[in-house]
């Protein structure tokens, strides 16, 4: 998985009204810090993963527009929210500046919304495409801290996982108050095509500059699956 700097994090921690003393966060503030855990895409985002039903719908019937039309957002949000330049959407305000150096901003805005619903587009159908050749029942991972595996609560799992077990891990670029013999668990489990939340899928992979590496998977709170422990398989919850 991707990691943010410590500034970075700390500036996302502060604008979540977090206050950051060294590296760590007052207890009072881990609510604060879990009521914002699905604001995706960086500062500039519109877009918030949120549990509204009308957001699970099949694969098969995710687009491009569908997927945009779900997050309640342009593609101007996602690319700003990336901070692309003009030389990633392949324009210039040279094209839009006549001989005598005025510069035409009208043409400019419609070029630049056009490149962006154009670069926008294909990072999606990309990873829509990607999606649509998983295998299923698809074997996702989850890192957990807890004391002991004992102390894993197999009825509220969390929605993020990974398709990749090396990308399974807690973040550990701050720390948290919690119990010093705490460890991290790898929990294993298999799910269906209808226990993704394929619409904050795509929103938490998409950012270019993470490339492909996190893989991660965003599964619908509530949904019963399968885990794997110990070469033999229990019902999990998310």
């Amino acid at each position: 998985m991707s990691f943010l700097s410590k500034v970075e994090l700390k500036y996302q921690l502060e604008k979540m009204g977090v206050k950051v003393e060294g590296n760590y966060v007052k207890k009072s503030d881990i609510k604060k810090i879990f009521a914002n855990e699905e604001s995706l895409g960086g500062s500039n985002t519109k877009y918030k993963i949120t549990q509204n039903k009308t957001q699970y719908f099949p694969l098969e019937k995710l687009t491009s527009e569908t997927w945009l039309k779900a997050t309640k957002s342009k593609p101007k949000d996602w690319v700003e929210a990336w901070d692309l330049s003009d030389y990633d959407l392949e324009i210039s305000e040279e094209e839009h500046t006549n001989e005598k150096g005025k510069f035409n901003k009208k043409s400019y805005m419609n070029a630049y919304e056009s490149a962006c619903y154009s670069y926008v587009n294909r990072v999606v159908e990309d990873w829509i495409d990607e999606y649509k050749h998983m295998n299923f029942p698809l074997t996702l991972y989850r890192a957990i801290s807890v004391p002991s595996d004992k102390d894993i609560d197999f009825k509220k799992l969390g929605i993020h996982w990974t398709t990749r077990e090396e990308s399974a891990q807690c973040y550990d670029s701050w720390k948290v108050e919690k119990p010093k013999e705490s460890r991290d668990f790898i929990v294993k489990a298999k799910v269906l095509k209808t226990d993704v939340n394929w619409v904050g899928t795509l929103a938490v992979n998409i950012n270019p500059s993470f490339g492909k590496d996190e893989q991660e998977i965003v599964l619908i709170p509530g949904k019963k699956i399968k885990v794997l422990e110990g070469g033999k398989i229990k019902e999990g919850i998310v």
